[in-house]
């Protein structure tokens, strides 16, 4: 199977793995913005996020039940695996 799959998810960041074992042939490529702007970004989102819950529950609720919980007042944070070596 041949194809293209660009995502911009950023809960695929803990699916490398997975990805990797479903697509071993795959080539992976995780782009980086610039540190700061992305760190801007990522928090005006969660500040959006946060009003809109506020706002409207619906909008919580769904984003909870898409399991969607890089922002606002669903927000987790991502917990990596700790690897020693």
């Amino acid at each position: 199977m041949n194809g293209f799959l660009p995502t911009s998810n950023n809960n695929n960041i803990l699916r490398l793995g997975s990805f990797r074992q479903a697509f071993p042939d795959a080539l992976i490529i995780v782009p980086f913005r610039e540190p700061v702007q992305q760190a801007i970004s990522l928090l005006q989102q969660h500040t959006q996020f946060w009003a809109m819950h506020e706002r409207d529950s619906f909008s919580r609720y769904y984003m909870e039940w898409l399991g969607h919980h890089e922002f606002g007042r669903t927000h987790r944070p991502f917990l990596f695996p700790v690897v020693s070596g």
